[in-house]
């Protein structure tokens, strides 16, 4: 089996992380526990670092199956992280290239039209329709939402410099967290496009956005899978992170749904295989079932196989063209680059 990261390579990305990772490392760090959705202590551990080298431990919950960081930065710490530009510096470092605000407006704008080709029909017609992104960064899906469908679009992100280039598009822009952000607003849609990720306390933003949400409004959230990931990128040490705190799957995330107080309407395949999209409904909240060992086992196993393959993987494909390697490349750099 091939995967889109060997072990070779993560010691070369790794090692272009290596100052910026070393400029994060006097930061403030805390302990979570327990599960931040179904409150178990029980979890199994299976990364002890995260992709960029940083000594972070990923768990998985063995109660409701969430995978969550074990180890993290403050919340302060994740303000001062996003907003100082240190996360670009980051990703950019590992992914090998640096975004561009250009760059990043770019894939927003592509990745803005598959969603509204899935958001078709679904919003009023012949009213206002206020909209919220969370996490919206410069602002092209909402604004792609505005001229398609006429909304009144809103953004909320940490980056200044992204929050700016929403502005200059003529969107309402907040700099701050969704977590944190006072208002009385209410919107008949919110959106949180690969952003979950990145929440600091997951069970406390879905039940601030049902507080945000109109009696009928709707909730488009997507994720990446994190056991697809694994599976296409290989140990978890290739896909766990610093700035994401929370990783979904597909077998979890309707349950994980349901216990915060939303039900799944309608569920959106978008192009790549690792992204999950759901357009949701608010409901009463339902607790989650916690599994037991037969349940967890298949993961686990799963697991074990994807860390044996990967460790076996050589350092570059030495059958392959270099034509064929370097679309291999690029392909990893989109996959696994933010």
């Amino acid at each position: 089996m091939s995967f889109l990261v060997s072990p070779a390579e993560l010691d070369r990305r790794r090692a272009r992380c290596r100052p910026v990772v070393e400029s994060l490392s006097t930061g403030e760090r805390q302990f979570v526990p327990a599960c931040n959705v179904c409150g178990s202590p029980n979890s199994c551990v299976i990364a002890y670092k995260d992709r960029y080298g940083m000594p972070l431990r990923t768990a998985m919950c063995m109660s409701c199956g969430l995978v969550y960081l074990m180890d993290r930065l403050t919340q302060q710490g994740y303000s001062d992280f996003y907003r100082d530009g240190a996360y670009r510096k980051l990703t950019s470092s590992f992914a090998g290239s640096v975004a561009t605000m250009e760059d990043l407006q770019a894939d927003q704008g592509a990745y803005a039209k598959n969603v509204m080709s899935f958001l078709e029909g679904r919003l009023a017609r012949g009213r206002t329709v206020r909209v919220l992104h969370v996490g919206g960064s410069s602002g092209q899906v909402v604004q792609e939402l505005a001229n398609r469908f006429g909304v009144r679009g809103t953004v909320i992100d940490p980056s200044e410099e992204e929050i700016a280039a929403a502005r200059r598009i003529g969107l309402e822009g907040i700099v701050g967290t969704v977590e944190t952000w006072d208002t009385t607003e209410r919107f008949d849609m919110i959106l949180m496009c690969r952003t979950i990720e990145h929440l600091w306390d997951l069970r406390g933003s879905i039940q601030k956005i049902r507080r945000l949400l109109t009696g009928d409004g709707v909730f488009y959230c997507d994720f990446l899978d994190y056991m697809e990931l694994c599976r296409m990128t290989g140990h978890p040490q290739t896909v766990s992170k610093v700035d994401h705190c929370y990783w979904l799957t597909l077998d979890n995330a309707p349950a994980l749904f349901r216990a915060m107080g939303f039900e799944v309407v309608s569920l959106h395949m978008v192009p790549n295989p690792q992204f999950i999209g759901l357009l949701m409904r608010q409901c009463a909240p339902q607790a989650i079932t916690p599994m037991q060992w037969p349940d967890v086992q298949p993961s686990m196993r799963a697991l074990q196989q994807t860390i044996t393959e990967w460790k076996r993987q050589p350092a570059e494909p030495a059958d392959l063209p270099s034509r064929v390697r370097r679309k291999v490349t690029r392909i990893a750099k989109t996959a696994v680059g933010r």
